[in-house]
């Protein structure tokens, strides 16, 4: 349902039918950025390198949404590492060459936790 007295080109933007359909066909989504909450379109993921502490030379990279939470990263690194469901996952931020974050809130966004493009 769209709200009420939406203004052109402040509240929404039009676009040709071609750019709406390449668009649906990314399945981007919608994120709210800046202290103004304002909302874009997503079209770049943010890449982040996944590696169990055990082989940190192991890397994996994916991709995730500025808005995906810690616990999708845990999810994909179970996918990723093999780990079973049943294991508890612990995720930490490399953010340099020695100190360590621990990432202990699930619920918590991408973009809210601090990450970066191409963080460890």
């Amino acid at each position: 349902m769209l709200k009420e007295h939406l203004i052109d080109e402040l509240d929404y933007n039009l676009v040709p039918d071609d750019a709406w359909k390449k668009l649906m066909v990314l399945s981007c989504k919608v994120i709210e950025e800046g202290i103004r909450k304002h909302c874009k379109v997503e079209v770049y993921l943010m890449e982040l390198k996944l590696c169990d502490h055990q082989d940190l030379e192991h890397v994996v990279t994916e991709q995730f949404s500025k808005v995906d939470t810690i616990e999708c990263i845990e999810k994909k690194m179970q996918q990723a590492f093999n780990i079973s469901d049943k294991t508890e996952v612990r995720l930490w931020n490399k953010y340099m060459s020695s100190a360590y974050e621990h990432l202990n809130r699930s619920d918590l966004t991408i973009q809210n936790a601090g990450l970066y493009q191409g963080a460890v």
